[in-house]
Protein backbone atom coordinates (compact mmCIF):
# COMPACT_ATOMS: atom_id res chain seq x y z
CA UNK A 1 0.00 0.00 0.00
CA UNK A 2 3.08 2.28 0.58
CA UNK A 3 4.08 2.64 -2.71
CA UNK A 4 0.69 3.61 -4.55
CA UNK A 5 -0.06 5.72 -0.92
CA UNK A 6 3.38 7.50 -1.57
CA UNK A 7 3.48 8.46 -5.27
CA UNK A 8 -0.65 9.03 -5.25
CA UNK A 9 0.54 12.22 -3.16
CA UNK A 10 3.46 12.86 -5.17
CA UNK A 11 1.25 13.16 -7.81
CA UNK A 12 -0.91 15.55 -6.20
CA UNK A 13 2.16 18.38 -5.63
CA UNK A 14 4.64 16.94 -7.87
CA UNK A 15 4.71 20.91 -9.31
CA UNK A 16 5.74 22.18 -6.25
CA UNK A 17 8.58 19.20 -5.90
CA UNK A 18 10.18 19.29 -9.10
CA UNK A 19 10.54 23.33 -8.72
CA UNK A 20 13.35 22.46 -5.31
CA UNK A 21 14.42 19.55 -7.88
CA UNK A 22 13.00 16.63 -6.26
CA UNK A 23 11.21 14.02 -8.39
CA UNK A 24 9.37 12.02 -6.71
CA UNK A 25 7.05 9.77 -8.61
CA UNK A 26 8.39 6.88 -10.22
CA UNK A 27 9.34 8.56 -13.51
CA UNK A 28 11.44 11.43 -13.45
CA UNK A 29 9.49 12.29 -16.41
CA UNK A 30 6.38 12.99 -14.03
CA UNK A 31 3.31 12.95 -14.61
CA UNK A 32 2.28 10.37 -17.15
CA UNK A 33 0.97 7.00 -18.41
CA UNK A 34 4.01 5.07 -17.92
CA UNK A 35 4.13 6.73 -14.16
CA UNK A 36 0.14 6.21 -14.02
CA UNK A 37 1.17 2.53 -15.04
CA UNK A 38 4.10 1.66 -12.85
CA UNK A 39 1.40 2.56 -9.55
CA UNK A 40 -1.41 0.51 -11.19
CA UNK A 41 1.18 -2.28 -11.06
CA UNK A 42 2.18 -1.40 -7.76
CA UNK A 43 -1.33 -1.70 -6.30
CA UNK A 44 -2.51 -4.49 -8.64
CA UNK A 45 0.43 -6.39 -6.76
CA UNK A 46 -1.35 -6.08 -3.41
CA UNK A 47 -3.99 -9.22 -4.46
CA UNK A 48 -1.29 -11.71 -4.64
CA UNK A 49 0.37 -10.05 -1.63
CA UNK A 50 -2.53 -10.06 0.45
CA UNK A 51 -2.86 -13.78 0.20
CA UNK A 52 0.39 -14.84 1.95
CA UNK A 53 -1.16 -14.12 5.62
CA UNK A 54 -4.08 -17.00 4.71
CA UNK A 55 -1.36 -19.45 3.57
CA UNK A 56 0.91 -18.51 6.29
CA UNK A 57 -2.34 -19.27 8.97
CA UNK A 58 -2.50 -15.95 10.28
CA UNK A 59 -5.95 -15.20 8.86
CA UNK A 60 -8.64 -17.18 8.29
CA UNK A 61 -10.98 -17.52 4.81
CA UNK A 62 -13.08 -14.21 5.94
CA UNK A 63 -9.89 -11.97 6.28
CA UNK A 64 -8.79 -13.35 2.84
CA UNK A 65 -12.23 -12.77 1.13
CA UNK A 66 -12.78 -9.23 2.99
CA UNK A 67 -8.64 -8.43 1.89
CA UNK A 68 -9.68 -9.25 -1.29
CA UNK A 69 -12.61 -6.75 -1.50
CA UNK A 70 -10.03 -4.48 -0.55
CA UNK A 71 -7.64 -4.46 -2.40
CA UNK A 72 -10.11 -4.14 -5.42
CA UNK A 73 -11.68 -0.89 -3.72
CA UNK A 74 -7.91 0.06 -3.58
CA UNK A 75 -7.26 -0.69 -7.46
CA UNK A 76 -10.41 1.10 -8.98
CA UNK A 77 -8.97 4.11 -8.27
CA UNK A 78 -5.52 3.57 -9.25
CA UNK A 79 -7.16 2.16 -12.84
CA UNK A 80 -9.01 5.30 -12.74
CA UNK A 81 -5.73 7.19 -12.51
CA UNK A 82 -4.18 5.25 -15.21
CA UNK A 83 -7.13 6.12 -17.50
CA UNK A 84 -7.73 9.91 -16.60
CA UNK A 85 -3.78 10.96 -15.19
CA UNK A 86 -5.03 13.90 -13.13
CA UNK A 87 -4.79 15.24 -10.11
CA UNK A 88 -8.36 14.15 -9.03
CA UNK A 89 -8.06 10.33 -9.56
CA UNK A 90 -4.62 10.63 -7.13
CA UNK A 91 -6.38 12.17 -4.52
CA UNK A 92 -9.16 9.78 -4.84
CA UNK A 93 -5.69 7.24 -4.85
CA UNK A 94 -4.71 8.37 -2.11
CA UNK A 95 -7.93 8.49 0.23
CA UNK A 96 -8.02 5.11 -1.20
CA UNK A 97 -5.11 3.79 0.53
CA UNK A 98 -6.11 5.44 4.49
CA UNK A 99 -9.65 2.49 3.99
CA UNK A 100 -7.47 -0.03 2.73
CA UNK A 101 -4.45 0.26 5.90
CA UNK A 102 -7.69 0.46 8.35
CA UNK A 103 -9.17 -1.97 6.85
CA UNK A 104 -6.89 -4.19 6.82
CA UNK A 105 -5.68 -3.93 10.45
CA UNK A 106 -9.34 -4.02 11.63
CA UNK A 107 -9.50 -7.18 9.52
CA UNK A 108 -6.36 -8.80 11.10
CA UNK A 109 -7.38 -7.88 14.68
CA UNK A 110 -10.75 -9.17 14.01
CA UNK A 111 -10.00 -12.12 12.94
CA UNK A 112 -8.27 -12.76 15.58
CA UNK A 113 -11.24 -12.23 18.36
Amino acid sequence: WQFPHFWAIAWKIDEDYRKAGFYLLPLKSGKNKLSALIIFAYTLFMIPVSVLPFLFGHIGVLGLATLIVLDIIFLIPALQLLQKQDDKAALKLMFASFIYLLGMQIIWWIDKI
